[in-house]
């Protein structure tokens, strides 16, 4: 059932007494820049992966499609942990795991371990992402939150778009272990800028769903992300991927 709660009438309640509003929003645009980035940032480095790891072909797709989906299923629970235990902390918790994701990526040794770190990465990144629009949702009244989600999606956007490039220069400089030891300096600056600028620590939520719907519907979009998603490694036949992806739409 969903439940509509009071939001609190200070808009900028989520930011810290000396920083303003615009500070809180690149410290929030750092980390969802960061997340982003890391979607396509690892297409480049595949060959350089199979390469050094010896890694099959099935191996090396699910390198990115283990962060896309434990990305993608978490994120309903995630919105909803940031409702109950506060944004700021779980923000900074999933800032947490992706920097220690990051270092476990770069220092793989095997392809299992990359993948499983990837898989880590994810669930951070699904930590982190619903958490920063909650706050700017909140930080921003009416009239300035439109430009403020703006800017934000434009970041997002950015970010994807410039991830091949940035990852061509970093396999060029530092090889593949380059496209994940980047998160760290990014990863530590938005734990820092968000830790200094932020301060709320639970913030008024605009609804919030119980338990027992959000389970069911956590698990509904687990399975039809599942079905989209892993349809490369485990299908060979333009018929087999359609239907898996028709199953994950039903």
């Amino acid at each position: 059932r969903l439940e509509l709660h009071r939001l609190p009438r200070n808009p900028s309640s989520c930011s810290g007494p000396s920083a303003s509003p615009q500070a809180a929003l690149y410290a929030l645009c750092v980390s969802f820049f960061m997340i982003c980035l890391d979607a396509t940032i690892v297409n480049v480095a595949v060959p350089g992966i199979r390469a050094s790891l010896g890694a099959s072909l099935n191996e090396a797709v699910w390198v990115n499609s283990a962060y896309a989906l434990c990305y993608a299923v978490p994120l309903i629970v995630s919105g909803r942990l940031g409702d109950r235990y506060g944004p700021k902390r779980i923000l900074l918790t999933g800032l947490t795991g992706f920097t220690a994701a990051s270092l476990a990526c770069a220092l793989a040794p095997g392809t299992s371990v990359l993948i499983a770190a990837r898989a880590v990465q994810g669930l951070a990144a699904a930590l982190i992402a619903p958490q920063t629009m909650s706050m700017i949702v909140h930080m921003f009244p009416a009239d300035r939150r439109g430009r403020a989600l703006g800017v934000w999606g434009a970041v997002g956007g950015a970010a994807m778009a410039a991830g091949p490039v940035i990852g061509g220069l970093l396999i060029s400089w530092a090889g593949w272990r380059g496209v994940f030891l980047v998160n760290i300096p990014v990863a530590i600056t938005g734990w820092i800028t968000t830790a200094r600028l932020l301060l709320c620590s639970r913030a008024g939520v605009a609804c919030t769903f119980q338990a027992p719907t959000c389970a069911p519907g956590a698990r509904l979009s687990g399975t039809a992300s599942a079905f989209i998603d892993m349809n490369p490694p485990f299908t060979t036949s333009r018929t087999q991927t359609t239907a898996s992806q028709l199953r994950g739409l039903i």
